[in-house]
């Protein structure tokens, strides 16, 4: 369905401003066997790949998520999609990007290099993972389930499962023989940034209409592991959404639910038959901010805020007559900051007024500025959040929701995905994950369920940085930071705390720039330590 595209748009040679990756004469990953693994606990079905799309073959599928809509068979509701990420270093722009093919390399990174070049013995590790309410002591992907390649885990050590059902996978954006540019029109610049995804989703009929029997999850967390600062980086998603007729797949834009979608409007399809499809970010990533709070990885954040989207760019085709898809590292930046790939600034077509969010009209009224071109096979959009800036070794999350919806006509399927993009927005996070180990309640506090410290924010960080801590239950608490030969130089609290959650701020004016470790112990009242965690701190003046 796309594989004429590689064949048929010129290649553009942009060099890596982050010399990352590398062959390191190992074999090229874009020559390894893609593997996945199938979601499929509701009425979406979802293939998982090991590097941050959703298809194995660009020209031999249909698409990466089906949608079974009640009928005969399963609709392709989205072909492919994945995350970006995109912030200049040094001056440049460098990225990591999922688009058909991808940059991404499976595995996680290790002393700055991909997995795959470190440990190539390992590769068999570097696949998805899914569990489910059924998994049990005869899954293989229970059993060898990675918590030390980041996979969560409960503070016993086993699998964490979200929802109903998860596929989790790891891989990097530093890998410079993926993506490239002998088999792909679009090269980007690389970015040495590994990502950890959790796919998830809960259990429904066939037959079942509820909120969330046709939602799927999306949390995506970044690690900078380069040595560069990325200054004004943004975090987004692209999407090839699908639904029956490619040629009438318009698109638009909800900034109130921060939602992108796409509907079809083929006027004499079969009633319930998928109608729309929408992607709503719930969470983007943090920044500093006062009084005010944020959900972090599913923990509350005091002093901080979540970014809402910041752009959208909706996609007649990937190719082809405007608008469409980036065509290099600076179309790419120039999007993701909210403006047309040339770098103007959007002009809004009936207000006339400056805009970031093209075609954020109503298409149910018809009022504002929407979309009534024809598509093609590329259908889709891209949208992002931010800017912050992603210093060594810290850390970002965001989460989005996708949800397929039917309906009689395309006025009921748009209907029906922005209700549910709403009713989503109001949930706490422990509704929607169901079985990890912090909830969100009404009042914002942090109820969980066995002790956790939460990473430190900022990461790194000058001269002060704070740490945040949760108990279920009374114990007797110790945090204390130590310096790389394993001397105490804090101590941030200790004695008995009753259930709740609790935040420290480390002053370390009077200390030298480098790596510091952060102890969490807990007891209980003869000295059996119920929890122990290290986090790793960084202090550069």
């Amino acid at each position: 369905m796309k594989g004429f595209i590689i064949l048929t748009c010129s290649l553009l040679i942009v060099t890596d401003p982050m010399n990352a990756g590398g062959n390191h004469g190992q074999k090229p990953t874009t020559q390894s066997e893609i593997t996945t693994r199938i979601l499929d606990v509701n009425r979406l079905t979802i293939q998982v790949t090991d590097r941050g799309n959703l298809l194995k073959d660009l020209s031999g599928e249909r698409g990466g998520i089906s949608w079974d809509y009640g009928g005969p068979f399963r609709e392709i509701v989205v072909f492919d999609h994945g995350p970006w990420i995109i912030g200049k270093v040094n001056g440049s722009p460098a990225m990591g990007a999922a688009f058909y093919k991808t940059s991404y390399a499976p595995g996680p990174m290790i002393d700055g290099l991909p997995a795959l070049f470190v440990r190539p013995q390992d590769s068999v590790r570097y696949h998805p993972y899914k569990i489910s309410s059924m998994s049990g002591m005869s899954d293989p992907d229970y059993l060898q389930w990675p918590g030390d390649l980041g996979a969560p885990t409960n503070s016993s050590g086993k699998p964490l499962l979200f929802a109903d059902g998860v596929v989790w996978a790891v891989f990097n954006g530093a890998d410079s023989t993926a993506y490239p540019s002998s088999t792909i029109h679009r090269p980007f610049a690389h970015l040495p940034v590994e990502i950890q995804q959790s796919v998830y989703a809960h259990a429904s009929s066939a037959s079942d209409t509820s909120l969330l029997a046709s939602t799927a999850f999306l949390e995506w967390t970044f690690i900078n592991k380069g040595a560069a600062i990325v200054e004004s980086c943004y975090i987004g998603v692209w999407t090839d959404v699908d639904i029956i007729h490619e040629s009438k797949n318009p698109f638009a834009v909800d900034t109130l639910l921060q939602t992108g979608f796409v509907w079809d409007s083929w006027p004499a399809d079969t009633v319930y038959s998928p109608r729309a499809v929408g992607y709503t970010l719930l969470y983007g990533p943090v920044v500093s901010a006062p009084a005010t709070n944020a959900v972090f990885q599913g923990h509350i954040l005091e002093g901080h805020r979540n970014l809402p989207l910041s752009s959208f760019w909706g996609m007649q085709n990937d190719v082809g007559l405007p608008p469409n898809g980036p065509y290099s590292i600076s179309d790419a930046w120039n999007l993701a900051r909210g403006y047309d790939k040339a770098g103007n600034v959007i002009i809004d077509s009936v207000t006339m007024l400056p805009t970031r969010f093209p075609w954020s009209g109503d298409p149910v009224t018809g009022s504002g500025w929407v979309y009534k071109g024809g598509t093609e096979g590329g259908a889709g959009f891209m949208m992002f959040s931010g800017p912050f800036t992603f210093a060594p070794r810290d850390t970002q999350w965001v989460m989005l929701a996708l949800t397929a919806a039917g309906g009689v006509d395309k006025i009921q399927g748009i209907q029906t995905v922005r209700s549910r993009a709403s009713r989503l927005r109001t949930m706490s996070y422990e509704n929607i994950a169901g079985g990890q180990v912090v909830s969100v309640t009404n009042s914002m506090q942090t109820i969980p369920v066995t002790p956790i410290l939460c990473p430190n924010y900022p990461n790194p960080f000058n001269p002060t940085t704070t740490l945040a801590y949760q108990l279920p239950a009374t114990g007797i608490v110790k945090l204390a930071v130590f310096d790389l030969l394993g001397q105490q130089i804090a101590e941030l609290a200790s004695g008995v705390h009753t259930a709740g959650s609790y935040s420290v701020r480390w002053d370390a004016s009077s200390v030298a720039s480098g790596v510091f470790f952060a102890r969490f112990v807990v007891t209980d009242g003869i000295g059996n330590v119920q929890y122990s965690k290290v986090n790793t701190l960084v202090l550069m003046k």
